[in-house]
């Protein structure tokens, strides 16, 4: 895999569990938050993004490259209980129903920055 040549590492972020809805567009019109029940939603993102993550198990790594390979898992990030979160404390975590806002990109920056960046200085 070229990414890992150079002693390159690769962080590889999963399917992100976005919404069905824009739930920030219908929190902007409705000045309230879509509750409901996604839990079927939550099961089908979930079998997508191990289909997708199913598919490096065809890459012949080896144990030099699989060190340096990480896979970001964004349902343990976004998802609890088999329920996504799409805000926290009236932070939209999206900006559509598609993408990341600056809010929900900081948590994967942090999850990667402490579980990985800096643990590696404390080895």
């Amino acid at each position: 895999m070229m990414l890992l040549d150079n002693k390159n590492e690769v962080f590889f972020i999963g399917l992100i569990p976005k919404p069905e809805n824009d739930e920030l567009m219908y929190y902007l019109i409705n000045s309230e938050h879509i509750y409901h029940n996604n839990e079927d939603f939550y099961f089908k993102k979930l079998e997508i993004n191990k289909k997708f993550l199913s598919r490096f198990d065809e890459i012949q790594f080896n144990e030099d490259q699989l060190e340096r390979f990480y896979f970001i898992d964004t349902f343990e990030l976004f998802c609890k209980d088999k329920k996504c979160k799409y805000f926290e404390n009236d932070k939209s975590l999206f900006i559509d129903g598609s993408h990341l806002s600056y809010f929900g990109s900081e948590i994967i920056a942090e999850h990667v920055i402490s579980n990985y960046i800096y643990s590696k200085k404390d080895s």
